[in-house]
Parts: structure tokens; C-alpha cells; sequence
């Protein structure tokens, strides 16, 4: 969160069932637009190879997360 707060934007890599959680953390540090690419399952379980398969995959949707315009995330 520290590169985002210097304006280099980032994207988060957050699990779907951490997604509101990151969110609301984010929201408390004073970053409203926290990005996120959200995935189906968390990558610290995952041995290493698999971990950069499944991110190879999200590849596309990060570039568009980090190259479309800034949004705050929904809480609901």
C-alpha cells in the first residue's frame, strides 16, 4: 500500500474470500481505490509453480485493472 500511497499504481492480490476485508483495511489506511485482483483461491497454500501458473493466467486482467480508471471498491 505504501507504493500506491506514492502513486505508483499497484494491484493487490487478494483471495475472493478476503476481497471485503482488504477492502475495509484499505479504506482505514486512507486508500479509497485500493486495486484488486481478485483470485478463486489463497496463494500462500499453493507450492510456487502453481502460484505462477494461476497469476500467468490473471495476467490480461491485471494489466486491465492497473490501465482502467480508478474505482472504489463496493463494501456490500
Amino acid at each position: 500500500m505504501e507504493i500506491e500511497r506514492r502513486g505508483i499504481p499497484t494491484v493487490s492480490i487478494v483471495a475472493s474470500s478476503f476481497s471485503r476485508e482488504a477492502a475495509i483495511m484499505a479504506r482505514s489506511m486512507g486508500l479509497d481505490t485500493l486495486r484488486q485482483l481478485v483470485v478463486e483461491r489463497a496463494l500462500t497454500d499453493m507450492p510456487p509453480d502453481d502460484v505462477r501458473e494461476a497469476l500467468a493466467r490473471q495476467a490480461d486482467q491485471a494489466e486491465h485493472i492497473l490501465t482502467a480508471p480508478v474505482s472504489r471498491p463496493s463494501l456490500g
